[in-house]
């Protein structure tokens, strides 16, 4: 008799899910551990997840603006959006290398849309951000990338965190600390015999992420939108600001997507009032009759402790300046200069110049 072996073969499922995570330590080789966002205050040792949020909406012009946009490069609104997200993340953080968290439904397979369940998973988008790249080649590359993330979308977040051997962190999560939602479908489907349903906003209590951006279709073709953020980390005057940064991104990539991820404006008009106008004022008032040397002299009165020059690690204050100039002043005035004479200059940029040009001026 001769003994016959059965092997087994591998499961088509099994098989599947090895394509999906080799698809992700791939993807997610050497990833950034930690997104770098300017805070008010530093990231403590324990996340509290305490939250807090900022409501503000982008006009219906915009938006139609930004899907022709998307059509135009064979993209979708999210993909748009979520562009525009990364982009605001690299002025702000400095980096090209950016991971951005997406929730995906995962009711993709005939037999699940009629289940009852959790099927979310967190989708980790990956992007490389550069400066010099126009916004339709960063969108180009981002359409791309989510193409080949969500045909492997069906493998766990947690798997993916397992896997890459990420280390736990109890100050921030692991791999994704912001994250992007979009909305574009009517949340208010439910139809029910004697029942009128509407929307509502409820305010969570707790954080999972740094920071949550998220956009819904309104009615009338605008978006609402919510910023989620953690506020052990940041205070909400800055949240309000990145909102404005955002959306005078969005209205940038609206007028012109052609331009470079750098040119695209991100300061919001009153910003810029600001930048430009208020903080070029300088004229100030000042007494006519005085000279100039007589001013800093009463100004050394006032505040003889104060640091009047600095050049390197070397500083001076106003009393120290004030009487190295008047020894100058002294010199030049026994080799006879006074009123009207001309003093030639020639020093490199040094504490010693100043000292110069103010016993000159004392002389």
């Amino acid at each position: 008799m001769h003994s016959v072996s059965v092997i087994p073969s591998q499961s088509p499922t099994v098989s599947l899910f090895k394509d999906h995570r080799e698809y992700w330590l791939e993807r997610l080789e050497r990833a950034p551990g930690l997104m770098e966002l300017p805070t008010d205050r530093p990231r403590s040792a324990v996340q509290s997840h305490r939250r807090a949020s900022h409501r503000f909406s982008v006009m219906n012009g915009v938006v139609e603006r930004l899907d022709s946009v998307a059509r135009g490069e064979g993209a979708t609104l999210f993909m748009t959006l979520l562009g525009a997200y990364q982009v605001l993340l690299h002025r702000y953080t400095g980096q090209g290398d950016l991971v951005v968290g997406t929730p995906i439904a995962n009711r993709d397979r005939p037999e699940v849309p009629s289940m009852a369940g959790f099927f979310l998973n967190l989708l980790p988008v990956r992007t490389r951000v550069d400066g010099d790249e126009t916004f339709r080649g960063l969108l180009g590359r981002l359409r791309e990338g989510l193409m080949g993330d969500y045909a492997h979308a069906e493998y766990p977040f947690e798997s993916m965190v397992e896997h890459l051997g990420l280390g736990r962190d109890a100050s921030h999560a692991p791999l994704v600390q912001v994250a992007f939602v979009h909305l574009d479908q009517d949340p208010c489907g439910l139809e029910l015999e004697g029942l009128e349903a509407r929307r509502e906003w409820v305010e969570g209590g707790t954080s999972k992420w740094d920071v949550l951006l998220s956009a819904e279709r309104r009615d009338d073709g605008g978006l609402e939108c919510v910023l989620e953020y953690d506020r052990d980390l940041f205070d909400a005057a800055r949240m309000e600001r990145m909102a404005g940064h955002w959306r005078t991104l969005l209205e940038g990539i609206a007028a012109d997507p052609g331009r470079r991820v750098w040119e695209l404006p991100m300061l919001t008009a009153g910003e810029r009032e600001q930048v430009l106008v208020e903080w070029n004022r300088t004229d100030r008032e000042y007494p006519r009759d005085a000279c100039l040397h007589r001013l800093f002299e009463e100004q050394a009165l006032r505040t003889p402790e104060a640091v009047a020059v600095e050049f390197g690690e070397e500083r001076l204050t106003y009393r120290e300046l004030d009487g190295r100039a008047n020894q100058l002043a002294h010199v030049l005035r026994r080799h006879g200069v006074g009123a009207d004479s001309l003093v030639g200059v020639c020093m490199h940029r040094s504490v010693e110049m100043v000292v110069a040009l103010y016993g000159v001026l004392k002389a």
